[in-house]
Parts: structure tokens; sequence; C-alpha cells
């Protein structure tokens, strides 16, 4: 009986190693099979990440391939002319928040703990903050605001409750304008799209007063969001989906000519773009594996070539799972 017992231990014991083996290996041969080389590129790219094992999101820096933690935070907006980030805070700290780059005291943005943030941006003269919240509402606008909490004014007028799709705001170079994603209001959907998952938003440019709405996308089959300027405000790019896709890819949009162009057209989940300074390349970020399993950010060319990692892979928690990078943005100096 004895002899018994301990065999169906022992043969307990293999099943759970072997169940152990099943469901985890195949994710460590996928870390052996990305084999994508790491590079660097000039200039300053932020993005918040769980890399560094702390609690929450850390607020980095890659600079010449390396990457520096900051502060524990999201979304960072880096402004050049004053070289200070400002960043969410989190549901801890909540609200908007500015440090200097070189470390220093934290300063809260007046009034935006109390509002419902899911977007922002930094005017480029450092005076004004832009930002999607409900204010009462029942879905989400744009407001922007100046930076010691006064002149709040409201851009958008939605009523509908369409919540997530209004949001991600960015100021044009010229600070006169603002991009933001949006519902597509103009698209007629057909009844064979309910089957085919798509991004339902389209991005929006408007003036900084409220006037002069486009609609980017239009009655194109297609959908985006999370758009980016160029830094001589004639482009945007963005991550979006087309009719019949399961992942989202990347597109450049000319302002002048409001063509739209592919960039990306692979079986990666691209997001979050971000033009490099000179404008020729694009920051993003994919998942390399799977949507489940981590992010990391790579770099592109505007016209599709020379996809390369900027950030490698990493795992957490005795390997169960992926660390994430995500919401880049690359500056000059």
């Amino acid at each position: 009986m004895q002899k018994s017992t301990k065999l169906y231990v022992a043969l307990l014991g293999l099943f759970i190693i072997a169940m152990y083996l099943l469901a985890y290996v195949p994710r460590y041969i996928d870390y052996f099979k990305d084999t994508s080389k790491v590079v660097t590129v000039e200039g300053k790219i932020f993005f918040h990440s769980d890399r560094f094992g702390k609690k929450g999101q850390t607020i980095c820096v890659l600079e010449q391939g390396k990457i520096t933690p900051i502060e524990g935070g999201l979304e960072p907006v880096y402004n050049e002319k004053l070289r200070k980030i400002m960043y969410w805070g989190g549901l801890d700290k909540r609200g908007l928040l500015v440090i200097d780059f070189l470390g220093g005291q934290t300063i809260r943005v007046p009034k935006t703990k109390d509002y419902s943030i899911i977007g922002f941006d930094w005017s480029h003269d450092g005076k004004k903050v832009c930002f999607a919240s409900r204010m009462g509402d029942k879905t989400y606008n744009i407001y922007t605001m100046n930076i010691d909490g006064t002149d709040l004014k409201k851009l958008t007028h939605y009523e509908q409750a369409i919540g997530w799709e209004i949001g991600a705001p960015k100021w044009s170079p010229d600070d006169r304008k603002i991009v933001f994603d949006g519902p597509n209001l103009m698209r007629t959907v057909k009844p064979d799209w309910a089957k085919t998952p798509l991004h339902p938003g389209t991005m929006y440019i408007i003036d900084s007063d409220g006037s002069n709405l486009i609609n980017v996308i239009g009655e194109k089959e297609m959908g985006g969001g999370n758009a980016a300027w160029s830094s001589d405000g004639r482009r945007l790019v963005f991550a979006g989906s087309v009719r019949g896709s399961r992942r989202r890819d990347l597109f450049i949009y000319s302002v002048e000519t409001k063509d739209i162009k592919r960039v990306t057209h692979d079986e990666f989940e691209d997001r979050e773009p971000t033009f490099s300074p000179d404008g020729k390349q694009i920051a993003f970020v994919s998942y390399p594996r799977d949507i489940k399993k981590g992010s990391e950010l790579f770099v592109i060319n505007t016209d599709g070539t020379g996809r390369a990692r900027l950030t490698p892979p990493k795992r957490r928690q005795f390997g169960l799972r992926w660390v994430e990078d995500r919401y880049p943005r690359w500056y000059q100096r």
C-alpha cells in the first residue's frame, strides 16, 4: 500500500511537471526564435514600461541604445523647450504631473486630479495642455487649458455614450491644431462589416479654438487612431486596420493631399507610432509574438523598409509573462 502511494505521488509529480512544460516551454521557444537585431537611433525616445520590476509602470528614456528609468507614471510627454516631462500619474497619483528631466520636485497640473483623463498632450510652447475628459458628460470630449489650470475650453461637443473612441489628442508643431481619435459618424456601416473586427473610429483635426473639424478617414473602408504629427506638420502617422484585417498596421496621412499610404503589412500588431525628428523614420509599439505576450519598441523607415528592434524582449515574474513597452514619443534633444 505504501509503495503504491509513493508511485501515485511520483506519477502525479511527473504529470504536473509535464503540464508546466507544455504550458511554458513554447513561450521560451518563442523567445529564442525572436532574433530581431536591436539598433540605436539618434535623439531621445520617452515611453513607459514595466521592465524594471517596480509596481506599476515606469517612465523611461531610450538614448544611444540605453534605457534609463526616470519616474513612476504613464504616457510621458517631453517638452524640449523647458526640458521637462509631463505624465499621467495613474490611479495612485492621479492627474497630470510635471517633473524636470534631470530630476527635481514633481508639480501637479492644477485641477487635473479631479478630471477623468484618457489622453493628453503638452503644447510645444509649454503654455497649454489638451486632453480628453468627461467633465460630467455621458462621453468624453476634447478640452484645452492653460498649464496653471485657467481658461478651460471645450472643443468638441459629443453627446452620445461612445466612450473610449474619443481621446489621444496631440498638438500640431505650431500648436494651432489638434489631432484626436473620435467616432466615425460619416461611415455607412455595411451588414457584412459586423463579421470583421475593425477599429471603429477615425481621427479628426481641429483648430485649437474648436473650429474647422476635419475627418481624416471619412468614408474609407478602414479605421484608425493614435495619430502623431511629423515635425513639419504636413503628415500624420497612425495605427489602423483595413476591411478584412484582424490586426493594426501603420499608415501615413498627408495633410495637404489627404492621401493615405500603408507603411507596415505583416503578421504583427503595430500601435502607437511616432515620427523621428527628421521625419524619415517611425518608432512604434509592436507585439512580435502575440498580443498577450508583451510588446517592445521598433523602428521602420517611412517607405516600409528597415524594420528593426529598439528595445530587447524581457520576461518578468519567473518568466511567466513578457514586459510591455508602450507610448513612445521621439524627440531630437
